[in-house]
């Protein structure tokens, strides 16, 4: 299988709203140049928009509870995505969440991947919600 490149962090953030508060992500509307390649660009823009704008992006839920979702055909974690319209740039580095939460992507909760279990509190304490959770 071709490796697929990763769309530049540019048109990440013209394609993807975060929510910084609660590290949601939702599509912007798009233009009729993304359909360029298309017979009817400004139909397709049209039905693209009404269909999706707006509504919340990277919120498939995969094994463990990771979020995520596709653009142009390929699969992305929701916490790359976040890291990348947070910092303008993809990480070269593994990514966690500070509290185990994998559906949690504010930016004060990803953290790089051996930072954030570095710290035994952390652990006890996602090992903590995650126990209460399954006995709930």
């Amino acid at each position: 299988m071709a490796y697929k490149e990763l769309p530049p962090p540019d048109m990440m953030k013209r394609l993807v709203r975060i929510n910084a508060k609660t590290g949601l992500m939702f599509w912007k509307p798009r233009k009729a140049s993304d359909f360029a390649h298309c017979t009817d660009p400004v139909k397709y823009r049209d039905n693209w928009n009404k269909r999706y704008a707006g509504k919340q992006c990277f919120c498939t839920v995969y094994h463990k509870g990771h979020l995520g979702g596709k653009i142009y055909r390929i699969n992305l974690f929701a916490n790359r995505v976040a890291w990348c319209l947070y910092y303008g740039e993809w990480a070269q580095h593994s990514i966690t969440h500070k509290n185990g939460d994998y559906a949690d992507n504010r930016k004060a909760n990803l953290v790089r991947g051996k930072d954030g279990w570095r710290d035994k509190e952390l652990v006890c304490a996602a090992t903590e919600r995650i126990k209460k959770w399954l006995l709930d």
